[in-house]
C-alpha cells in the first residue's frame, strides 16, 4: 500500500513485517488514522501476529486464525487452549 499526501508519495506500508514489537510473522490487517490538532492526518499501521507474552504466573501464546485468536497458556502444571473470536482478543486487551 502507498501512502500519498497532496499527490507526493511519502511512504509505502509493508503487507507482512517478520517481527514487530516482540511479536512475530505479522500481517497488516488496516491501518488507524488520527488526526492532530494541526490538521495533519498520521496513519498507523495495523498488524496481527505470533505473540508471545510472559506473566507472572504463565505464559501466553497467541495465533492467529482468520478472524478468531487461538490463544495456549502455559500454567505450572496446566495447559489451556482457548479459540476467541478477535473482537475478543481486542476486549480482552492483551
Amino acid at each position: 500500500m502507498k501512502i500519498y499526501h497532496n499527490s507526493q508519495y511519502k511512504s509505502r506500508l509493508r503487507w507482512f513485517v517478520f517481527k514487530n514489537k516482540g511479536d512475530w510473522l505479522n500481517f497488516l490487517i488496516g491501518i488507524n488514522l488520527e488526526e492532530d490538532e494541526h490538521g495533519d492526518i498520521h496513519i498507523y499501521p495495523v498488524y496481527r501476529g505470533v505473540r508471545f507474552v510472559r506473566m507472572p504466573d504463565c505464559q501466553l501464546i497467541e495465533i492467529p486464525l482468520f478472524q478468531k485468536g487461538l490463544l495456549i497458556i502455559l500454567e505450572k502444571w496446566r495447559l489451556r487452549i482457548l479459540l476467541l473470536d478477535a473482537n475478543d482478543l481486542v476486549e480482552l486487551n492483551l
